[in-house]
C-alpha cells in the first residue's frame, strides 16, 4: 500500500515539475520575440520622452535619416528625428506645423504657411506678432489693393515681391492673380482701370484679322512692343512677350526681333 501511495506521489511531482518547466519556457519566449521593424517604425515618440529640448535617441523609431511628427497636442509644435536624435521643436509665428508638407513644400524649419494648415483638434495660437510690413513674423501679405507686387516675411522682415507681368495680389487665394479674378470679397480689381481705361471692342468692332482670334483679340500697346492686351471674357489682361520678342501687330503675335 506504501509503495502504491509512494508511485502516486513521485507521479504528481513529475507533472507539475513539467508544467512549471513548459511556461518558464513559454514564458522565455515571449519575452524574447523581437518588435518587427514596419511595426517599430509606424510608433510615433510620445511627448513625455522630450527632456528639455533634446531626448535620447532611443525615442526616435529610426538610427538614420530624418523622421517627422507632429506633436498630437499642439500644433505649433513637432517631433524631428534626425540620424537618431530626437527634438522637440516649434513653428515660428504664421506658421504651423503639418505632417503632409513636412518633407517637401515647407515654408521655414519643416513648417508650412497658418493658412495652409488643418490643426483639427491640435492646439492653436494665432496671436500675430508684427513688424513693419509683416502682419505676422512669417507669410506672404498683401501691401494695398490691387498692387502687381506683395510682402514676403521671413523672421520679421519683409522682401517686395513683384507678380509676374499683369497680376496682382489676391489676398484670398495667397497668390498673383488676374486682376479681373480677383475675389469679390477681397473688394475685387477693375482691370479696365488698372490699364488706364481701356475696354475691350465688342466682335463687330475687330478688325478681320483679329476676329480670328475672338473671342480672344488682342490689342498692341503703344511704346511698349513687348507687351499687349488680351480680352478674355470681354475683360482686358495685360500680357507679354518673351524675352528677345516684341508684340508684331501686323500678325497679332509676338516676333523674334534680329539678332536674336
Amino acid at each position: 500500500m506504501n509503495l502504491k501511495v509512494s508511485c502516486c506521489l513521485l507521479l504528481v511531482c513529475l507533472v507539475v515539475s513539467s508544467q512549471s518547466q513548459t511556461q518558464r519556457r513559454r514564458k522565455v519566449i515571449r519575452v524574447r520575440r523581437p518588435i518587427s521593424k514596419a511595426r517599430a517604425i509606424d510608433q510615433r515618440p510620445p511627448p513625455e520622452q522630450v527632456v528639455g529640448s533634446q531626448s535620447q535617441s532611443s525615442g526616435c523609431p529610426e538610427s538614420e535619416g530624418l523622421q517627422l511628427y507632429e506633436d498630437p497636442e499642439n500644433c505649433h509644435r513637432f517631433f524631428k528625428c534626425a540620424n537618431g536624435t530626437l527634438t522637440h521643436e516649434e513653428c515660428e509665428n504664421g506658421l504651423l506645423f503639418d505632417e503632409r508638407t513636412a518633407q517637401l513644400g515647407s515654408v521655414h524649419n519643416h513648417c508650412n504657411f497658418n493658412w495652409a494648415v488643418t490643426c483639427g483638434e491640435r492646439y492653436l495660437d494665432d496671436t500675430p506678432i508684427a513688424s513693419l510690413g509683416c502682419p505676422y513674423r512669417f507669410g506672404i501679405f498683401r501691401t494695398d489693393k490691387c498692387k502687381p507686387f506683395y510682402n514676403k516675411c521671413a523672421s520679421g522682415q519683409y522682401v517686395k515681391t513683384p507678380c509676374e507681368t499683369g497680376l496682382v495680389f489676391d489676398e484670398s487665394i495667397h497668390s498673383c492673380n488676374w486682376p479681373d479674378q480677383v475675389q469679390e470679397e477681397d473688394g475685387g480689381c477693375d482691370s479696365e482701370a488698372l490699364l488706364g481705361g481701356f475696354r475691350c471692342p465688342p466682335q463687330d468692332k475687330l478688325s478681320k484679322l483679329n476676329q480670328r482670334y475672338y473671342p480672344f483679340p488682342r490689342f498692341a500697346i503703344e511704346n511698349q512692343p513687348e507687351l499687349y492686351i488680351s480680352c478674355v471674357n470681354n475683360r482686358p489682361r495685360l500680357q507679354s512677350c518673351g524675352p528677345g520678342t516684341e508684340f508684331d501687330s501686323n500678325v497679332l503675335g509676338c516676333v523674334q526681333l534680329d539678332g536674336f
